[in-house]
């Protein structure tokens, strides 16, 4: 269950971001000076949750990140949940 509410989280997550629709899911109180930083911290989650492994930043750059806001983070690319669950989706509808 707490799983299935984690990747539900990262989907919705996934999907405003890929619409630029950060504000759909963030705290109207936390935008209020910290907007910035609570989207950077989303980026970098995102980065995280690729479906390549190769893709997912180590600690250290991790790291480095958070620490340094002249990193530059690079796009991320589809969760690994959201890849598989969308191949799925699609087969079920075809085959109704």
């Amino acid at each position: 269950m707490r799983t299935q509410i984690l990747l539900s989280y990262i989907l919705v997550t996934s999907r405003n971001w890929k619409e630029d629709t950060m504000s759909n899911i963030i705290d109207p109180m936390l935008t209020t000076g910290l907007g910035t930083e609570t989207i950077r911290c989303i980026h970098i989650g995102l980065l995280c949750v690729q479906e390549n492994v190769a893709s997912r930043p180590t600690m250290a750059s991790i790291v480095s990140m958070l620490n340094s806001h002249y990193v530059t983070l690079s796009l991320p690319s589809r969760p690994a949940y959201y890849l598989r669950n969308s191949e799925k989706d699609t087969t079920e509808g075809t085959q109704s």
